[in-house]
C-alpha cells in the first residue's frame, strides 16, 4: 500500500508540474454582464463593452486575424440557445455543426455547449454560456488557440462574478486629456488639475 500511495503522490506531482502558471496574466473584468477571465500578457486584447477578442499579433485594420473572443449576445426575446442560434438572430450554430460535435460542458461552474467544430471557419470552435441577458460566445476563430493549447488554459480561469448596475452612475469626462471614467451617483467628485478625486466615507480614489 505504501507503494501504491508514492506511485500515486508520484504521478500527481508530475501531472501537477503541467499546470499552466497565470500568476502573471492579466485579467479582463466585466461587471456590466459578470464574468471575469485571465488572459497571458503575450496577447494582444481589443476591449469592448460587451467583451474582449484576444490576438496572437497587434491587429490591423481591414486585416483578418485569428483570434479568441468572449462576447456578450443580448437575448431580449428570451430565446432558448436552439432557438437563438438556428441563424436568426444568431449564427447557425446548430445547422452547422455535427449532432456529434455538439457536447454539453461546464464552464465557470455552469452548463454550456462546445460546437466543435463550427465547418464555416476549419478548427475554428464556438462555446455558448447562458446567462441571463443572453448568451456569452466563446469563439475561436481559426482553432489556433485550440491547437496551441491555451484555449484550455485561458477558459479554466474564466469565472463569474457578480454583475453590477452601474445604469444610475454618472460620467466624469476630461477633454484635455482625452479619458472619462463613471462613478456612483452618491460619491463626491474633485476636480483636481490632470484628473479627479472620487470619494465616499473614508475611501479615496485619485485619477
Amino acid at each position: 500500500q505504501d507503494t501504491t500511495q508514492k506511485i500515486a503522490a508520484a504521478q500527481k506531482t508530475k501531472i501537477d508540474s503541467y499546470v499552466t502558471d497565470t500568476s502573471t496574466w492579466k485579467t479582463y473584468r466585466n461587471e456590466k454582464y459578470g464574468f471575469e477571465v485571465k488572459y497571458p500578457i503575450a496577447l494582444f486584447p481589443q476591449i469592448f463593452d460587451n467583451g474582449i477578442i484576444l490576438y496572437h499579433e497587434k491587429p490591423v485594420v481591414a486585416t483578418e486575424y485569428v483570434s479568441l473572443g468572449f462576447t456578450v449576445k443580448l437575448n431580449p426575446q428570451k430565446l432558448t440557445k436552439e432557438e437563438y442560434f438556428d441563424g436568426d438572430p444568431g449564427p447557425n450554430l446548430y445547422g452547422s455543426t455535427e449532432k456529434k460535435d455538439i457536447v454539453n460542458i461546464t464552464i465557470g461552474g455552469r452548463s454550456a455547449v462546445k460546437f466543435d467544430p463550427y465547418i464555416t471557419l476549419a478548427g475554428g470552435e464556438e462555446i455558448v454560456i447562458p446567462i441571463e441577458s443572453g448568451f456569452i460566445t466563446v469563439f475561436d476563430n481559426g482553432g489556433a488557440f485550440r491547437s496551441d493549447g491555451s484555449l484550455t488554459d485561458i477558459l479554466s480561469t474564466f469565472k463569474f462574478i457578480e454583475p453590477v448596475d452601474a445604469s444610475n452612475w454618472k460620467t466624469y469626462r476630461n477633454e484635455k486629456y482625452g479619458f472619462e471614467v463613471k462613478y456612483p451617483g452618491d460619491w463626491k467628485i474633485d476636480e483636481q488639475i490632470t484628473g479627479i478625486g472620487i470619494s465616499k466615507s473614508n475611501f479615496h480614489l485619485n485619477i
